[in-house]
């Protein structure tokens, strides 16, 4: 998986998510790690396919990193607009 998240690809890469779930979703500064239901749904959905993270510049014309940019801006302008409704 390609991210210009240096979060997420080091949260795998450097055994954070391993450390965070022993200490009960808390970091080594011990403060609750933010947005846990996602890092859990991400985990079950790792364990179906062999995944490696790899970070990539954002903002740098990566293709398909823009391609995913684009539609995470969407998505959020789809829910400001339902949430006005």
């Amino acid at each position: 998986m390609y991210s210009d998240s240096a979060y997420v690809t080091e949260a795998f890469n450097q055994g954070w998510l391993d450390n965070w779930q022993r200490n009960n979703w808390r970091t080594a500064g011990k403060q609750a790690v933010k947005n846990v239901d996602l890092w859990q749904a991400l985990l079950i959905e790792i364990t179906k396919h062999k995944v490696e993270f790899i970070k990539v510049k954002g903002h740098a014309n990566v293709e398909l990193n823009e391609r995913c940019d684009q539609l995470a801006r969407e998505a959020i302008d789809n829910c400001r607009l339902f949430n006005k409704m």
